[in-house]
């Protein structure tokens, strides 16, 4: 770790950015100059970061995720699928919660299941009503909804989990409860 990320490329064989979106265009292109592999976890980006990240993908090899869980990943594939089998009749929303310290909204995970969910549908970003919560100190939590009522959902926290339904409702839920802090929930209503 280092305030002098210039130097600190100088020699590293891959960089990891999670920083902030204003700061991610100078990481992208510094990561270029010194031809260093970088992951950037940064959310919020806006469009300007589609030319700046095509042209250091030239140079460098280079992925963006707004979210590098497993379950997040798996939980955009779910709802990818669940997006095109449910059709038209169903509306799109994703509503995410997270610690009043965040500052993106929706969040960079909110986002993308949206914009696979418009994807599979065939309709723009913006056919997909998002909600969001920024409110105590608990990690995370993103659902993607189809009207009527089949709901998707990735949690994180920072709270040891073992053994309890993530939901408090026994019975009803299937969890997939992993050895890190990240779970993904199916809800049946």
């Amino acid at each position: 770790m280092s305030a002098d990320l210039e130097g600190a490329l100088q020699g590293a064989a891959l960089a990891l950015a999670f920083s902030t979106a204003s700061a991610a265009p100078r990481q992208v292109d510094l990561c270029a100059a010194a031809r260093v592999p970088l992951l950037l976890g940064t959310t919020g980006l806006g469009t300007e970061m589609g030319p700046i990240a095509a042209q250091a993908a030239e140079r460098i090899p280079l992925l963006m995720a707004a979210n590098t869980s497993l379950g997040a990943t798996v939980l955009q594939e779910l709802v990818r699928r669940a997006a095109a089998a449910l059709g038209a009749g169903f509306d799109l929303r994703v509503q995410d919660s997270h610690h009043r310290d965040k500052t993106d909204t929706p969040s960079g995970t909110a986002l993308a299941l949206g914009r696979v969910a418009g994807e599979a549908r065939g309709v723009p970003g913006d056919a997909v009503q998002y909600s969001s919560v920024r409110a105590g100190t608990w990690g995370a939590s993103t659902w993607s909804s189809f009207w009527a009522r089949v709901n998707a959902c990735d949690s994180a926290t920072r709270r040891p989990i073992g053994g309890f339904s993530p939901t408090g409702r026994s019975g009803r839920d299937f969890g997939l409860l992993a050895r890190s802090p990240e779970f993904i929930t199916w809800r049946i209503y």
